[in-house]
């Protein structure tokens, strides 16, 4: 019995980590998908660093202009 449960969770891990993601690999190629959702997902993390590295560098440059910023905000 316990060796039927071991081949019935392996089989179940082989189909969850390798059978499922190369099927959604292939019918996201055949149907000319995988392409624009890539470029989506490069994107959006683009714009995302764009959006943080911005926000960033005014609140940095607040902090390091002002003395009254940089005693509520600063390292030391």
């Amino acid at each position: 019995m316990k060796d039927f449960f071991l081949e019935i969770v392996a089989w179940l891990i082989k189909v969850t980590l390798v059978v499922l993601p190369s099927l959604f690999f292939w019918v996201r190629t055949q149907r000319g998908l995988l392409g624009p959702f890539i470029g989506i997902s490069v994107q959006r993390v683009l714009v995302g660093f764009a959006i943080g590295a911005d926000l960033g560098l005014v609140f940095g440059a607040i902090v390091g202009l002002s003395r009254i910023w940089d005693s509520f905000f600063g390292s030391t």
